[in-house]
């Protein structure tokens, strides 16, 4: 784990004020680099797939463009797996494109909408906190709640809402069980990384029209 997600997993003091604080949403475009571990456990199994994912990602909600990079490492019954992966998904034309140096796969979004960078609506605010030491400190709020069979937990900074820390857990569709937390560094509000972050290489050999044109 880096050192600036350490530092933001340092402590958490809970401030005694719950003001009547709305959910709030972080910039249409931004980048941040991120840390995400998750669990399952299929149903009417007892061995559980756990994987850490590393990544840095770009996102555009205007132009409904995402651009993700990153190395996950799985552990399973199977073994230890590691996947370093680059995507761009393009929601104006409704296509992921996963690409590494020499080969390029091509693939339909099917029933996803791409996520608006908010805090869900129906989560409730669950105080303010002072999150690091020193310099480092951080005020946050911290929202709670429900959506179907899963619980969820924000943490988001209280004068910009920028993503500090995410948490899921509960039951899929499926059956699977689910633990799920992220924690977010360097996030950086209204640019993205650079200016041709969502270009899709010309090993892609696309026919279509420009993306997010």
């Amino acid at each position: 784990m880096s050192l600036t997600l350490q530092l933001i997993a340092v402590f958490v003091v809970v401030d005694t004020t719950f003001a009547a604080e709305q959910p709030c949403c972080i910039s249409k475009k931004f980048f941040a680099k991120g840390l995400m571990v998750t669990a399952t456990l299929k149903s009417g199994s007892s061995i559980p797939t756990m994987s850490q994912n590393s990544f840095a990602a770009d996102q555009d909600y205007d132009r409904k463009l995402q651009a993700v990079n990153g190395t996950v490492i799985t552990e399973s019954e199977h073994g230890e797996f590691v996947t370093t992966y680059q995507v761009i998904r393009d929601f104006h034309h409704m296509k992921t494109y996963s690409f590494n140096g020499t080969h390029c796969h091509i693939s339909q979004i099917v029933g996803e909408e791409m996520l608006d960078g908010c805090v869900p609506k129906t989560l409730a605010h669950s105080g303010t906190y002072h999150m690091g030491s020193g310099n480092q400190t951080m005020h946050i709020n911290g929202w709670y709640g429900k959506i179907g069979n899963e619980t969820l937990t924000y943490a988001t900074t209280v004068n910009d809402c920028t993503w500090v820390s995410f948490t899921r857990f509960g039951t899929l569709p499926d059956g699977t069980k689910i633990t799920e937390s992220a924690q977010f560094a360097d996030v950086v509000q209204y640019k993205n990384s650079y200016d041709h972050v969502f270009d899709i290489p010309s090993h892609c050999n696309i026919g279509d029209a420009a993306v997010g044109k």
